[in-house]
């Protein structure tokens, strides 16, 4: 357990349009308790890409760059420098290349390294690894991947407000009258298109919010796409409070991922789209337990079959209770606080 009065904490993550956005939000998220519970001194150490850092920048932190096609011996040699000038003595690393050769070094240099995982299968020989995901073959690691092993949904990291959000009671209105849609901070597909091609088709009256995120590239573009349509859309672009818009909204339409896991804490009855195969097996996860209705994957997920299902679950408010009630069983949104305990003791 780390000395907490003597600590900086620095965060080795990316994000990108073709990398996305989870692993930034999720380091904001744990980095927001550090902040709140042990230390103003925490350090974001980034590859230099616009989107990513940006975000990291408005949220307040201070980003210390590489370069985008950095080597990994570089990349090593460069975060230790910058560890040692700021004097960090916690490591939390959330990248996908991240391996037991980036960790090695800065455990053997004293530091606390944490490693945030999605896939399993690696030997990190770190002090904590943590892997959120609800899918149990992804989060199998041979002996000595760490000291510590955080593993499950109920170790997911989420932003607070997403906490609160399922402590509060929600409502299933038999009438849906809102309906969010965001896919993630990039949907590097524009698969935003094809949800909204569908969802016009569909007869009824209810309001429609459309969320892009942060890397999404050409935002402007999107909604003069949308001023075309014969429904009245809502366009917001990097938003602050998506645990609010979810849990106001009577049905949601969401990417894989990060995604999909804070919209279960939110308990809103909502039907994903997968981008890639991982995703697309835990959305199979959720689905088996009747908390979400799961689209596929994206290639598969056309304008036509999101219509039919939306449809569907509109008229189905029997079924929207059961995914409401379901997603109590899968997740709780403590996982920050659960990290937290198991990293700094508080």
């Amino acid at each position: 357990m780390v000395n907490a009065n003597e600590t900086a904490v620095a965060f080795r993550v990316d994000g990108s349009a073709d990398i996305g956005m989870g692993h930034v939000m999720r380091c904001l998220s744990l980095a927001s308790q550090v902040h709140a519970r042990v230390t103003s001194r925490i350090y974001f150490i980034m590859r230099d890409y616009d989107a990513a850092v940006d975000k990291v920048v408005e949220e307040g932190y201070t980003v210390l760059t590489l370069p985008p096609n950095i080597t990994r011996m570089e990349e090593i040699n460069r975060m230790g420098d910058m560890i040692e000038r700021k004097s960090a003595s916690v490591l939390v690393i959330d990248t996908p290349d991240a391996d037991g050769d980036m960790v090695e070094p800065f455990r053997d240099r004293g530091l606390t390294v944490a490693v945030i995982d999605d896939l399993g299968g690696k030997k990190f020989g770190a002090d904590l690894l943590v892997n959120g995901s609800a899918v149990e073959r992804f989060t199998q690691y041979p002996p000595g991947s760490a000291d510590r092993l955080l593993i499950g949904p109920q170790y997911m990291i989420v932003k607070e407000n997403f906490l609160l959000q399922s402590l509060r009671e929600k409502h299933i209105s038999k009438e849906v009258r809102s309906i969010l849609v965001t896919l993630g901070g990039a949907d590097l597909r524009k698969t935003v298109f094809s949800v909204i091609e569908g969802i016009d088709g569909i007869e009824g009256r209810f309001d429609v919010i459309t969320v892009l995120g942060k890397a999404y590239i050409d935002a402007a573009g999107f909604e003069s796409y949308l001023r075309g349509k014969k429904r009245r859309y809502t366009a917001l672009h990097n938003v602050s409070n998506m645990a609010d818009l979810m849990h106001h909204a009577d049905l949601a339409v969401v990417s894989g991922g990060m995604t999909l896991y804070e919209l279960v804490c939110t308990r809103t009855p909502g039907l994903v789209i997968s981008m890639d195969e991982r995703q697309a097996e835990e959305a199979r996860v959720f689905e088996g337990h009747r908390a979400v209705v799961n689209l596929g994957l994206w290639r598969n997920a056309s304008s036509t079959v999101i219509a039919e299902r939306v449809s569907r679950l509109i008229d189905d408010y029997e079924m929207r209770v059961h995914l409401h009630d379901n997603c109590r069983n899968v997740m709780d949104g403590r996982g920050a606080s659960r990290v937290m305990e198991e990293l700094f003791g508080r």
